[in-house]
């Protein structure tokens, strides 16, 4: 009866036209000194000139890893949003480019692309936070595949927090 009663619900979901996936939007999973996360970015937006907080290890830094994006991107392989990599509020922008950062194989062109970047970025960089901004005047909404995942297999230093 149960099975029954799934297979109609999704057969109104398709007659309804309806095309929506119960799929949980986060994930974390720790090991050790280990850390993985991801993020179904799928029809979420970020306003024009704002950002998304993805990521915050504060006051731990981040001494290895890897961040991976599924993104929009136009014709020339640019991401439709950069990435901020830092110590908030002192963050460094990291742009979405098919010379950078797009891993060709897996990326299409004015539709989704993939990108892969290290953490941290650069090696005198020190990170405790991870958004996405969008640099534009417009809004951006993410296509239905887009995700990030972010993964930590190093931590570096505390970082000390002076006293108000």
């Amino acid at each position: 009866m149960m099975k029954y009663a799934v297979s109609l619900f999704i057969g109104i979901l398709a007659l309804a036209g309806i095309a929506y996936v119960a799929i949980p939007s986060e994930s974390v999973e720790t090991s050790n000194d280990r850390l993985h996360a991801m993020t179904y970015l799928a029809w979420r937006s970020i306003p024009a000139n704002d950002y998304m907080l993805l990521f915050d290890t504060t006051p731990d830094t981040i001494a290895g890893g890897h961040f991976a994006i599924k993104a929009d991107c136009d014709e020339d392989g640019n991401g439709a949003v950069d990435v901020l990599m830092g110590v908030a509020p002192d963050m460094e922008t990291i742009k979405l480019t098919m010379e950078e950062n797009m891993v060709h194989d897996l990326s299409t062109l004015g539709k989704m692309c993939l990108y892969h970047i290290d953490l941290p970025a650069e090696h005198d960089l020190l990170v405790t936070d991870i958004a996405l901004f969008n640099p534009s005047d417009q809004l951006v909404r993410f296509g239905p595949t887009a995700t990030v995942t972010i993964y930590v297999n190093a931590f570096g230093e505390p970082l000390e927090h002076e006293e108000e």
